[in-house]
């Protein structure tokens, strides 16, 4: 029971994050891109909150998922089969409709689509399809170094491997912007690889998973030890609000925040991934689409709301679950635990240092 209380927790924050996101996304990023429209009655700026906890739900609950797995291979088929075929379909969805009805400063070519499908287009610095893709590439990037360590049978010394990888984030992010190294090409690319800007903020997930599992107070003090390595990178304040996320977190673990197990949350969240993937140009399009024609941008973004949902809905059941049962059945990879978490959001598509410190650039 208190299990499955754990995880109706979990699911609630998704989806509540979910709401968090697009409204975010409706109501305050679109007045940065495009200023000429009119302006909303609230404007909602936690998407970086949002994108935060959802990378620590990804470290909590995929870590799990993968030290329970004996096969560092179906580890990683299992994500494939749950992240890319909708992604695919987002893709080409986004890049359809933004060829069909125009969306300003958003374009991009065929080809520049074809590389996004790799889900890692900034890597090869070529720009997205939607902003909101920044974070897949970052997501994509963790499961990977999951699956490398499992494969060279990282899985026992793990503690100590990501105390290792954190040293290395603290070591950096205080040597590298003093010798000149962290605005060349080879620490753009060593940070990606490594996730060294982000690492900290799965390592809470991940160690307050370790903290449920053991009662250990070590895992608590290796959380501070994490978020003081965030406040050299995005400063203080957001560290201790990442603080703050880490209570939410262990609540809805323990179920204290049965106030959020509503039903509609509960189903925003079994279909947050499509709504993430889809909802924000498409979203901009048909907001900007009622706003020409003399309607009122609350309607617009009323209407996208119930766009984005209802394709969402057409993405999750239509694309998403089928071919990830049809990936499982013919690669015979068990399923993954149903925790999908791409941290929706339009912050930083990218990080530059600034004054020592990482300035955000959004995307």
């Amino acid at each position: 029971m208190k299990s499955q209380s754990r995880l109706i927790g979990l699911d609630a924050l998704r989806g509540l994050a979910a709401v968090v996101v697009m409204l975010g996304h409706y109501t305050n990023r679109i007045h940065e891109i495009y200023p000429e429209l009119p302006d909303t009655f609230f404007r909602l700026d936690t998407h970086l909150a949002a994108s935060r906890l959802l990378f620590m739900l990804s470290g909590f609950v995929v870590f799990l998922s993968w030290e329970r797995g004996k096969n560092p291979v179906d580890f990683i088929k299992a994500r494939f089969s749950r992240l890319f075929p909708a992604f695919w379909a987002s893709v080409l969805f986004t890049f359809a409709v933004i060829k069909l009805f125009d969306l300003p400063g958003r374009e991009i070519g065929f080809r520049n689509m074809l590389v996004n499908l790799t889900m890692v287009p900034k890597f090869f610095e070529h720009p997205a399809v939607d902003g909101a893709y920044w974070t897949l590439q970052i997501q994509l990037f963790f499961f990977a170094s999951l699956f490398l360590i499992a494969l060279i049978g990282g899985k026992k010394k793990f503690d100590w491997i990501l105390l290792s990888w954190l040293s290395f984030s603290f070591i950096y992010v205080l040597v590298a912007p003093r010798v000149g190294f962290a605005e060349s090409d080879y620490a753009v690319k060593l940070e990606e690889l490594l996730n060294l800007p982000y690492m900290w903020i799965f390592a809470c997930g991940i160690l307050l998973a370790r903290w449920q599992q053991t009662q250990k107070w070590q895992y608590l003090a290796q959380i501070g030890f994490a978020l003081g390595i965030g406040h050299f990178w995005v400063g203080k304040m957001d560290a201790l609000a990442c603080g703050a996320l880490c209570v939410v977190l262990w609540l809805a673990c323990n179920g204290r925040l049965t106030f959020l197990h509503h039903k509609w949350l509960l189903s925003l969240a079994s279909i947050s991934y499509c709504l993430y993937l889809v909802h924000q140009n498409f979203g901009y399009v048909i907001i900007r689409g009622v706003v020409a024609k003399g309607g009122d941008i609350h309607l617009g973004i009323g209407l996208a709301i119930a766009a984005s949902v209802a394709v969402s809905i057409l993405l999750t059941y239509g694309i998403e679950q089928p071919a990830a049962k049809w990936l499982q059945s013919k690669k015979r990879v068990p399923a993954a635990v149903a925790v999908t978490i791409e941290a929706p959001t339009t912050l930083p598509a990218a990080v530059h240092y600034h004054g020592g410190r990482r300035h955000l650039e959004l995307g």
